[in-house]
């Protein structure tokens, strides 16, 4: 597999290799608010690498009440500095590609008169490779950024406010202490860092709002770093991406690993050193990385899968989304289910004539031989899900057997979907019956109205917290979840 070898890197022990796993670490950190931060040497050291298979997928519910049209528009990674893609292949469904002002490639998906209550998904698989990172001035990066690009990343709004009072008085007061540029950008990094605490609520309010309760998620963080910078006259942006690192294992396959929160940083452009990356966020999280925030500052850890750079400001079909959006012709809170799969044991160079392959078996007889030879094999599987369009509704009792068959939780996703597309399956397929009486419960606490109606908007949001933690328990005969709780946020 192709190596990404000219990229500068950060310098770890054996001991500090050995202990995040060889995949990154992410995660408030305990210091005032005139204490330096701790330096790191800048010595090359044998560049980490992460080579992954990744499956990306937006799943998205009519919840109207009438047929309706659902649009997507999901960004696909690009090679950069830090990581190389070896392949991606987009759900071959999409309408259009398309680059929006920051060079962000972005494909687009209309899907024309979707029932009430139903589901379109769409995404794309590749084959990546991604290192850790230690950012180091080349002579391109000594040139100033023309005044159109500086002007697009000085821009204020409505997630900046940069004229607001709060913003703009605690970034005179960052700068006033420094002599330069870069000065400025350590002092309003080493302030968040000390000054905030990670919290997710699942909601995105301004960089005001958030330096004022000085608590924020990934976002958050990320609006108050990019504020504070332009209102100190420096461009800056987001970036983000799906988050390779170990930890997010499934309970239903050793092999795959699950991420539904992803992650965002920032880059500001610094004379004379170009685009700095900077991770406010992980660098105060509980996850900081060997205890040292300075990680964080113009490095990252390797398994950080960049998928658009900018922000949500201008003529970007992404809005102030980081991996993929939606519009829809009704009012509806943002409950769409975004998940990434990476997977691993996968024999590099592959994926492209994989998917090829399932295709065209798609093409012929959709019965149980085929869904069971499929879901054998844990790549073809999660193939079979990206291809998950080019299955017939009068296939859906045979995919919900195979995939019983094989122990694998989504069974119970489509024996709920076919029932939602009036399939009538028989009992034993069933997710009552696939089930236990427990799990049973906790599906209908978060998918059924009062009325008794399936609602099925917020089962796909529960359902991509759930399914990691779902397996089968051969002694109960069914399906369990192996925790007490899920944190839907």
């Amino acid at each position: 597999m192709a190596r990404l070898a000219t990229i500068p890197v950060l310098a770890f022990c054996l001991a500090a290799i050995v202990a995040s796993c060889a995949v990154p670490i992410t995660a408030p950190v305990e210091a005032s608010d005139t204490a330096p931060l701790p330096k790191l040497a800048d010595d090359a050291e044998p560049l980490l690498e992460i080579e992954r298979v990744v499956r990306y997928e937006h799943r998205l519910v009519n919840s109207s009440d009438q047929p309706a049209t659902l649009e997507l528009f999901i960004a696909l990674p690009q090679d950069n500095e830090r990581q190389k893609i070896l392949s991606v292949t987009p759900d071959p469904a999409f309408t259009e590609e398309l680059t929006d002002e920051y060079g962000n490639r972005i494909v687009h998906y209309i899907d024309r008169d979707v029932p009430s209550g139903d589901v379109v998904a769409h995404g794309w698989i590749a084959e990546v490779v991604v290192a850790n990172f230690v950012h180091h001035a080349s002579a391109d990066d000594a040139a100033p950024l023309p005044d159109a690009t500086a002007d697009l990343f000085l821009r204020d709004g409505e997630n900046y406010q940069i004229t607001s009072p709060v913003v703009t008085g605690l970034a005179e007061e960052l700068s006033a202490q420094s002599a330069s540029d870069e000065e400025t950008v350590r002092a309003i990094f080493e302030h968040l860092v000390a000054n905030l605490t990670y919290k997710r609520d699942d909601v995105w309010d301004p960089a005001p709002a958030v330096l004022e309760r000085k608590t924020g998620s990934c976002s958050e963080y990320n609006y108050a770093f990019v504020a504070l910078c332009r209102a100190a006259g420096i461009p800056a942006r987001y970036t983000g991406g799906v988050v390779l690192r170990s930890g997010k294992e499934t309970k239903y396959d050793a092999a795959v690993n699950e991420d539904a929160v992803f992650h965002r940083w920032s880059e500001v452009h610094l004379p004379g050193s170009g685009w700095l990356p900077v991770d406010c966020s992980r660098a105060s999280g509980e996850m900081k990385r060997f205890g040292n925030p300075e990680n964080y500052y113009g490095r990252l850890p390797a398994g950080l899968l960049q998928c658009v750079r900018g922000d949500g400001l201008g003529d970007t079909p992404l809005g102030w989304d980081y991996l993929s959006n939606q519009k829809v012709p009704f009012e509806a809170k943002d409950w769409s289910a975004k998940v990434a799969y990476w997977i691993e044991g996968v024999e590099p160079g592959t994926i492209e004539e994989r998917v090829a392959d399932v295709r065209k078996r798609l093409e012929g007889a959709q019965n149980f031989d085929l869904f069971n030879s499929l879901a054998a094999s844990t790549i073809n599987r999660e193939i079979l899900f990206f291809l998950r369009n080019f299955i017939r509704t009068d296939a859906l009792i045979s995919l919900v057997h195979a995939l019983a068959a094989a122990h694998h939780p989504e069974a119970v996703y489509w024996s709920i979907l076919a029932a939602q597309r009036g399939v009538n399956l028989p009992h034993e397929f069933d997710y009552h019956a696939l089930c236990t009486r427990d799990t049973v419960r906790r599906i209908d606490k978060y998918s059924m109205r009062e009325n008794g109606t399936r609602d099925f908007f917020t089962f796909e949001y529960w359902w991509r917290k759930a399914r990691p933690l779902m397996c089968w328990d051969s002694e109960k005969g069914g399906f369990v979840i192996s925790a007490d709780s899920i944190n839907i946020y």
